[in-house]
């Protein structure tokens, strides 16, 4: 079977840059088999576990505890930098199967290892969601990193909203062949509502913008918020979340699903599986027809629904009202 290399790692997420850095380090070290160990820090076990379990799944890599893996007759073993702060990595590392992977070109030599793409901040941060599916529902389910963050500004109810919105607009891209953009639709959804239960939502929103109705005021506010607490930065992710309430005139594409994945998503109160579906068959489509079943609501109830600039310029483009 040969020597099997190993990719020591502690933290709970587990990025699309591990996976990178593992199959260099195969290349490097030339050797067929490479996997993760994992080290077990008391706050994150279970986490990391499933993680890795996720990508054991998607990838078909195998992983050992490092316990096991020290176990072996014939293993390399590449431990990161800040691991050898833990006592137990520490009296490890001077073992010949074992070498350090530094962040500094200049520490390098027989024992030390550089991998120049190690910073996983902007994941942990909310700003790159680049992530397997599966690994960013586990994230949301259990509140971890930029979840746990956005779900201490939300009611309970409004943070199950914004993960059923995150997983309708992936959906609606999945649908339509829109692969590139489910990724954006999943973090966008997820971040729509990120100011809507702030007392002070007004302080977020630019002054040109305090002219719109209150209830309004917490899409400005959410697409601030978005970029300053969590660092998103893709002005498309930024646009949808800042007129997924009133909407506005030549929606582009991951405008139009956020706007429609906020009306039609499963936890909504009222009926919305007909609107789902025509959204999956079409985006454009079921977005123009989640309008209609909005307008015709509102009509019903003797509701103003054209009460801004912006929705109303919407409603007459797509509606022709």
């Amino acid at each position: 079977m040969g020597k099997k290399l190993f990719l020591l790692v502690s933290d709970s997420l587990i990025t699309p840059l591990d996976i990178k850095c593992l199959k260099e380090l195969k290349e490097n070290f030339k050797v067929e088999n490479a996997c993760f160990s994992y080290f077990l820090k008391q706050n994150n076990s279970l986490h990391l576990k499933n993680m890795l379990d996720i990508i054991n799944l998607e990838y078909g890599i195998s992983n050992l505890e490092l316990e096991e893996v020290l176990g072996l007759d014939d293993y390399i073993l590449i431990i990161p930098e800040k691991l050898l702060a833990y006592e137990k990595i520490s009296s490890i590392s001077s073992n010949e199967k074992c070498f350090i992977l530094v962040d500094d070109k200049d520490k390098v030599d027989d024992k030390h290892i550089y991998i120049p793409y190690l910073n996983k901040e902007k994941y942990l941060q909310g700003s790159d969601l680049n992530l397997d599916i599966k690994i960013l529902e586990y994230i949301a389910e259990n509140k971890l990193f930029y979840a746990e963050k956005l779900s201490s500004l939300l009611k309970e109810s409004r943070y199950r909203h914004s993960q059923s919105v995150a997983k309708t607009a992936y959906e609606i891209c999945v649908h339509n062949k829109l692969n590139e953009l489910a990724i954006k639709a999943y973090q966008a959804g997820l971040f729509h509502d990120c100011a809507k239960d702030l007392k002070d939502v007004d302080k977020y929103v630019e002054k040109e913008n305090l002219s719109f109705p209150h209830y309004s005021y917490h899409q400005f506010a959410g697409a601030n918020l978005a970029r300053e607490l969590f660092k998103i930065q893709d002005e498309e992710i930024l646009s949808s979340i800042r007129y997924h309430c009133t909407g506005k005139a030549d929606m582009n594409t991951l405008e139009m699903i956020i706007y429609a994945a906020d009306k039609v998503e499963p936890l909504r109160d009222f009926k919305t599986e007909h609107l789902r579906n025509e959204c999956f068959k079409d985006y454009k489509n079921g977005f123009i027809i989640t309008l209609r079943d909005q307008a015709d609501f509102f009509i019903r109830n003797n509701i103003r629904y054209k009460d801004n600039p912006l929705s109303e310029k919407m409603y007459n483009q797509y509606l022709g009202e």
